[in-house]
């Protein structure tokens, strides 16, 4: 797993990764390499997924609130504007 490694462009235009672990005392060093097509793939899953999660913020984001103070009839404008009768 890659994710919050550091990578950078390898001279064949591979995708080099740095990662450092530490576990029980023991220290593992694991830098693989992607060549693009493995980065691509994973690049374009994350995008979906980064795709989702916009449309979940959306749903779930708070409403912005109106306010209501025009309707309650002892708002500041009851009383103050004329009311015309059809006949």
């Amino acid at each position: 797993m890659v994710i919050h490694s550091s990578f950078e462009p390898t001279e064949d235009g591979s995708v080099q990764f740095r990662r450092t672990a530490a576990r029980d005392g023991h220290i593992r060093v694991d830098n693989p390499v992607w060549d693009n097509k493995e980065f691509s793939k994973h690049y374009s899953t994350m995008s979906e997924v980064e795709k989702k999660l916009d449309k979940l913020i959306d749903l779930i984001k708070p409403v912005k609130q109106v306010p209501f103070d025009w309707y309650v009839p002892w708002g500041p404008l009851h009383g103050s504007i004329p009311l015309t009768l059809k006949e």
